[in-house]
């Protein structure tokens, strides 16, 4: 029998992307918006209509999305492409 591609595939092929008891309830309550009102690609607006719907309230001042702090492992990742890339640029290869 052929395996199903799906999100247990995804989460199998893809380390830390195991999905939570409260991503598949607002998951599957977009499936059923999408499906009761024939919306492929709901707007963001419908998107926050569900999240509303499941219960979600906004409870604290909002923050800039891109204000995140970085954490250590980001750091180290820039650092080792900065090394690469100075060692790159220092040693240009030809083509071959």
């Amino acid at each position: 029998m052929p395996q199903i591609i799906g999100a247990s595939v995804y989460s199998e092929v893809h380390p830390g992307s195991h999905i939570t008891d409260e991503e598949w309830a607002f998951l599957k309550a977009m499936e059923a918006y999408q499906r009761k009102w024939r919306r492929r690609y709901p707007s963001w607006r419908e998107v926050l209509y569900v999240l509303h719907c499941c219960g979600y309230r906004k409870i604290e001042a909002a923050i800039p999305a891109d204000t995140r702090p970085i954490t250590q492992s980001e750091l180290r990742l820039a650092d080792a492409i900065r090394a690469k890339v100075a060692d790159e640029a220092a040693s240009p290869q030809l083509p071959v």
